[in-house]
Parts: structure tokens; C-alpha cells; sequence
């Protein structure tokens, strides 16, 4: 009996979050359909690549299982993370990650649009990018940008990906402040 009830309960949750999205406008956005915008071009792709946002109060070790699920797409203006979904080939986008602040301003919003859009918006600081191409498993650390709303929980990014070595850096693009109304 009170499986049942466990069961049902999960099958509520499921309902209710259906419901939540649907009133919210929020839907899933995969890497397979995503075009670049007018003038952007593709600078580097990996479909082996896992990412990992790493908040600030985070267990003292971490493991970072290499499950070779993820999707890293590199722009000229942006980087775009994702992973494959739990039982399809879809890879759905994940992170949208911006060097500076983001151009619509997204990453201002202290949830980085994660409860609005679908995938969370991000900014990092383009000059503190390191590739680890010496390690086991080589990555990229990402430091988050301390002025964006969306980075405050976050103290790092990691990208592992095997071709660490040649991953490029977006260069930052001239943005207006957001805004006003744009919670922090």
C-alpha cells in the first residue's frame, strides 16, 4: 500500500511540474536543432564533453564522473553546454554560457533564466579560462563572473573535454546594462 501511495505521489510531482512548465512557457531547447545566429560562427564542437557547474558551499571532494554524454559548442560569442536526455539521442542544451555579461541580459537574473527558459544563462571572466591538458582527465576551468546574478552560487566550471588544448575562448561583446526590473 504504500508503494502505491510512493508511486502516486511521483506520478503528482511529474503532473504538477508538466503544469508548472506549461503555464510558465518553459520548453526544452536541443543542441540537434540550434542554429547560430546571424554572423556567429562555430568555432570548436565536441560531443564527448561533460560539464559540471560546481557550486560555492560544495562537499570538500568531488568526483566528476567522464560519461561522455555532454555537447560543447563553441561560438565566437558564446559557449553552449548540454547532455544527451536520459532515454533518447536528443542532446538537450543545458547551459548557455557568455565571457562578460550575456547580450539579453539572462545572466543578471539570479536564476540565469533556468525556471523561465529552460537552461540556465551564465557568465564567466574570459581572461581567467585555464586548460588542464596535463591531467587525467584534461578540462577547462571556467571562473564564474562575481557581478552576474547567475554565477553568485557558482565557483567554478569545468569542461572536460580530450581536446582541451585547442577549446577557444568567445570574446566578450559589447553589452547594455539590463533592464531595470531585472531581479538580482
Amino acid at each position: 500500500m504504500s508503494l502505491l501511495i510512493f508511486l502516486g505521489l511521483l506520478v503528482g510531482l511529474v503532473a504538477l511540474a508538466i503544469v508548472v512548465n506549461r503555464l510558465r512557457g518553459v520548453r526544452a531547447h536541443y543542441l540537434d536543432s540550434w542554429q547560430p545566429e546571424a554572423g556567429e560562427h562555430i568555432l570548436f564542437r565536441d560531443d564527448e564533453a561533460d560539464t559540471f557547474v560546481v557550486p560555492v558551499n560544495r562537499a570538500r571532494y568531488g568526483w566528476y564522473p567522464r560519461l561522455r554524454r555532454g555537447t560543447v559548442i563553441v561560438t565566437d560569442r558564446r559557449i553552449l553546454a548540454g547532455a544527451k536526455t536520459l532515454f533518447g539521442r536528443k542532446r538537450m542544451l543545458q547551459y548557455m554560457i557568455y565571457p562578460g555579461a550575456a547580450p539579453d541580459g539572462w545572466s543578471a537574473r539570479r536564476d540565469g533564466g533556468l525556471f523561465t527558459r529552460g537552461y540556465q544563462t551564465l557568465a564567466v571572466v574570459p581572461e581567467a579560462v585555464e586548460r588542464v591538458v596535463d591531467a587525467v582527465q584534461p578540462y577547462v576551468f571556467l571562473k564564474p563572473s562575481p557581478a552576474e546574478g547567475s554565477s553568485t552560487n557558482v565557483d567554478f566550471i569545468r569542461i572536460y573535454t580530450d581536446k582541451a588544448a585547442g577549446f577557444p575562448v568567445p570574446t566578450p561583446l559589447a553589452v547594455d546594462p539590463p533592464p531595470q526590473g531585472w531581479g538580482r
